[in-house]
């Protein structure tokens, strides 16, 4: 009667781990909205030409608050916000930043410095930054 008693606890105590190991695999498998996605995706490329603009007409990045010179000097017609700050998910405290890779070229990504990951720009998945752009410097 022991030994049935036993079995019965290992067996609810390893379906418990069990649950709770696969909601937490399945936190990182969050997909994103297609709406999402494209608002991601317009905020960042409108932060990418404008950059690009800057830089063309000014000869580098500005000094101070990047960001906002962009937008304030019309290089960005775009808030910049996180499509995904009001929801409760994985790419919720992830910040707009700058990024630099070895041949100079900068690039506008939704990163989270704590953990090194950043959302990808064109499947809104989350992937390792030093993993998938190990040549990249983030500035601001």
């Amino acid at each position: 009667m022991k030994k049935r008693r036993l079995a019965i606890v290992v067996i609810i105590i390893l379906g418990i781990v069990s649950f709770i190991k696969f909601t937490e695999i399945n936190d990182d498998e969050y997909k994103v909205t297609e709406k999402d996605l494209m608002k991601y995706q317009n905020v960042t490329n409108s932060l990418n030409h404008g950059i690009q603009r800057y830089i063309n007409d000014k000869g580098t990045l500005p000094e101070d608050n990047i960001f906002r010179t962009l937008i304030l000097e019309g290089y960005a017609n775009i808030e910049i916000f996180n499509p995904w700050s009001k929801e409760n998910n994985k790419r919720k405290k992830y910040e707009y930043k700058i990024t630099k890779n070895n041949y100079g070229q900068y690039q506008v990504l939704l990163i989270n410095e704590a953990n090194s990951k950043y959302v990808d720009i064109k499947t809104g998945d989350i992937l390792n930054l030093k993993n998938e752009l190990p040549d990249v410097k983030v500035i601001e």
